[in-house]
């Protein structure tokens, strides 16, 4: 993060689902006017937290949230449903709770991950056009 603030380009790690790891390869991200932290635990270190002009937490209902990771896990990973649904009740879920949810209280802005795409963005942009010095109009190119 402090090579990107400084102008710098990184090269980040591809992470690999079917095999849940990373990579053997990277890519190579170029600062813009903007940049884009996001994963699982971003807000967990206070230190990353102070370096982000904007903490957007994206929180969806728990119907939602397992609906998608059976989607994605069935076509993507070969899976079952039925394992699908074992690893969310005795991993998935628990580690949300214990892990990732608390890190809700260190955001700047929740929006909900039900929502249709074009209301989550409309909030974004204007959470974040103070920081960029943007004024703070409705923006309905993503509707």
């Amino acid at each position: 993060m402090a090579r990107l603030a400084r102008g710098e380009a990184i090269d980040v790690p591809i992470y690999d689902f079917a095999h849940h790891a990373r990579a053997p390869r990277t890519t190579a991200v170029v600062p813009g006017s903007v940049v884009i932290v996001e994963g699982l635990f971003t807000f967990y270190w206070k230190t990353v937290r102070d370096r982000l002009d904007a903490r957007i937490f994206i929180a969806a209902p728990d119907t939602e949230c397992l609906a998608r990771r059976l989607e994605r896990d069935v076509r993507e990973r070969g899976r079952s449903s039925e394992s699908i649904r074992r690893q969310w009740a005795e991993t998935v879920r628990p580690m949300y709770e214990r892990y990732v949810d608390p890190q809700r209280a260190h955001a700047t802005l929740v929006v909900n991950g039900a929502d249709p795409v074009a209301v989550s963005v409309a909030a974004i942009r204007a959470h974040v056009a103070p920081a960029l010095g943007a004024p703070q109009r409705p923006d309905t190119s993503a509707v």
